[in-house]
């Protein structure tokens, strides 16, 4: 499959395809005259400052590549961990049980203690990374890491460098790409397009090589990020960001980036993006386990990546319709979970209310994309019920029953309120609880 899609992948040929002209058009309006809007836009422009000022030699090199080790849990596994290697296990009275370690952009490829300030590791790998890995790494101090980790006396290997590639470097790659995705379409000016469309270039140069459970210390299913992560931090807002640049990119009139990009064997921006990343999800999706995760997470991130491909000429690569079978009756299979998922009541199959709710949401979400290309999950009453059965779980308006690893002894609070679901179900259904509900909310635009 992978030989065929080189030998078939042009580019998409239509866009944007997730928001529509009237949509784009009223948001641009919006961001001129609402004071909420104008704040959300300064807010974006703010977080993505630092990379504006990068040059695009830099930028490219921000992202690193597949092969760098990405680890959720800075030792091996998961539970009974060591913690620091100076001060042992006060790290956890700090910086509690999961995720201790505190990192910052500012001190690249360092993870420091919380408890004892200590920071590790103690070599200068990020000299290493920025040669491009070229001589040998710097292995000075006592706590050295080439990125492969550094193993103590006991034997267990600590990912100092593999910990905040994931935990720091990803987490600002990923927003980056996002936010300047967001500000394009908001304002419409192009120097956000522009490192948009660099770092997606980058990115769709790595992606096809990420295979998390081979590449982290965890063994978990992903690329990039494990599980449910890859679907919703990378699948999702990367998707929609690429839609929001796309007639910037497919145009290449920026001649600098232009002559930047063929110094990378990168001649089409589009087809690269469209090879590398939207035309891989599906492939990947369809083929393998990779993004397999919690219901509704892999088949919403799918249905967003057929949305915003829109194109179903084979010669293409793989079809918007064939994606959306996949989604429909195949392992997506939403026509089987929408009936066998959700219970008659509407409640989905997950204990918690917690996580049962997130389910009710992300299946009206992806009934709503399946809907634009003619797919109706609405016409099984279970969708209506989804909707339905978080006020009919909830006592008083306030509290529901604290279920499973949901709520405290204090009670449950309100799962499964969730204004934009309630927003579509009033719309679908026109019925007034929904509209109450939406009121109770404060009625959020």
């Amino acid at each position: 499959m992978a030989l065929l899609l080189a030998n078939l992948v042009t580019a998409k040929t239509s866009g944007p395809n997730y928001y529509t002209s009237e949509q784009i058009a009223l948001a641009r309006e919006r961001c001129q005259t609402e004071q909420s809007a104008k704040t959300h836009v300064q807010n974006l422009k703010d977080r993505v400052a630092y990379a504006m000022e990068m040059s695009d030699d830099a930028l490219w090199r921000f992202v690193p590549s597949a092969d760098l080790v990405r680890a959720t849990f800075l030792w091996r596994g998961q539970g009974n961990f060591p913690g620091c290697p100076v001060c042992g296990k006060e790290i956890f009275k700090v910086g509690g049980g999961f995720y201790p370690w505190k990192f910052s952009r500012e001190l690249p490829w360092k993870v420091t203690c919380p408890s004892c300030q200590s920071v590790f590791p103690s070599n200068d790998f990020a000299a290493h990374y920025e040669r491009d890995f070229e001589g040998e790494c710097d292995m000075s101090g006592k706590y050295p890491d080439d990125g492969s980790g550094w193993v103590s006396p006991s034997g267990l290997r600590h990912y100092f460098v593999g910990h905040w590639c994931q935990k720091q470097r990803w987490r600002d790659i990923l927003p980056l790409i996002d936010n300047l995705g967001q500000l394009h379409l908001l304002t419409g000016e192009e120097q956000y397009a522009r490192v948009c469309a660099l770092l997606l270039c980058r990115f769709a140069e790595v992606y096809p090589d990420t295979q998390y459970d081979k590449q982290s210390n965890y063994g978990a299913q992903g690329r990039i990020l494990p599980w449910c992560w890859e679907n919703s931090s990378v699948v999702k807002p990367l998707a929609i960001a690429y839609d929001s640049v796309w007639p910037y990119m497919r145009t290449m009139g920026d001649k600098k980036l232009k002559a930047f990009l063929a110094t990378k064997g990168i001649d089409d921006w589009c087809a690269q993006v469209d090879k590398g990343f939207l035309q891989d999800v599906a492939e990947k999706m369809i083929h393998t386990n990779q993004y397999l995760s919690n219901e509704g997470d892999h088949q919403r991130a799918f249905a967003i990546v057929a949305l915003v491909w829109g194109d179903n000429d084979p010669a293409h690569g793989i079809t918007s319709d064939k994606m959306l079978e996949w989604l429909a009756t195949g392992r997506g299979n939403m026509e089987y979970l929408v009936w066998n998922d959700l219970y008659a009541d509407g409640f989905p199959n997950e204990a918690s209310p917690g996580y049962s709710s997130a389910v009710s949401a992300k299946v009206w979400e992806i009934a709503r994309y399946m809907a634009r290309s003619g797919h109706d999950l609405f016409k099984s009453p279970r969708m209506a019920a989804t909707a339905h059965v978080w006020l009919d779980l909830t006592i008083c308006g306030r509290q529901q029953p604290a279920i499973g690893d949901y709520g405290s002894i204090l009670g449950g609070g309100r799962a499964g309120w969730n204004a934009q679901m309630f927003r579509w179900a009033w719309e679908q259904y026109g019925e007034p609880r929904f509209a109450k509900a939406l009121v109770d909310l404060g009625n959020p635009q």
